[in-house]
């Protein structure tokens, strides 16, 4: 029994100095977290493809189109891209121009405004500036003509000009519209 009892008076010295010694540790650690927080920007656009109506206001282009268009008209039709997101951003559109089978594009023209935008090789119309938020581009173009010159072949066609617009952010990415990289794939 006595030596139930030196076992038992050693074990629990060694637990006390156990205690001691990790109690003597927890003084010498330290913890601290920081959480950090990173918002990316966005970059958000609204294309505008809009008519004069009879009362001369711009309204969005009917999706059902205009009818009874004649030789020597022109249509009235505006496109510009506004930059709806919080950041600066390069802008560029996309003109898919259909017509009827066998007819061709060549007696009806788009006034393109070439002093804001640049064609590039593959097709796209690209506005020369950043545009900030809040801020709408200059008209890609604002008119459709028919030349007096449409023979009875264009009768009863249809032509469709379908148009899209990309954004890219401006930050870090190039100076000028044409170096700019990121477009979405089309």
């Amino acid at each position: 029994m006595k030596t139930n009892k030196k076992i038992i008076s050693l074990l629990a010295i060694i637990s006390i100095l156990s205690v001691m010694v990790f109690s003597t540790l927890a003084y010498f650690t330290a913890e601290e977290s920081a959480l950090n927080k990173i918002t990316t920007g966005n970059v958000e656009i609204e294309l505008h493809d809009e008519t004069l109506n009879a009362n001369n206001e711009l309204v969005p282009f009917p999706e059902a189109g205009l009818t009874g268009i004649m030789p020597g008209d022109v249509v009235s039709k505006t496109v510009n891209v506004e930059n709806t997101g919080d950041n600066p951003i390069w802008v560029r559109v996309h003109l898919d121009k259909l017509i009827t089978e066998g007819l061709n594009f060549e007696g009806i023209a788009l006034n393109i405004n070439t002093v804001d935008w640049t064609e590039g090789e593959d097709g796209w119309f690209y506005f020369k500036q950043v545009l900030t938020p809040d801020e709408t581009t200059s008209n890609l173009f604002t008119e459709v003509k028919f030349d007096k010159s449409l023979g009875n072949e264009y009768v009863d066609a249809l032509i469709e000009i379908d148009v899209s617009a990309q954004a890219v952010q401006s930050q870090n990415n190039g100076i000028e519209v044409l170096e700019v990289e990121g477009w979405p794939a089309e």
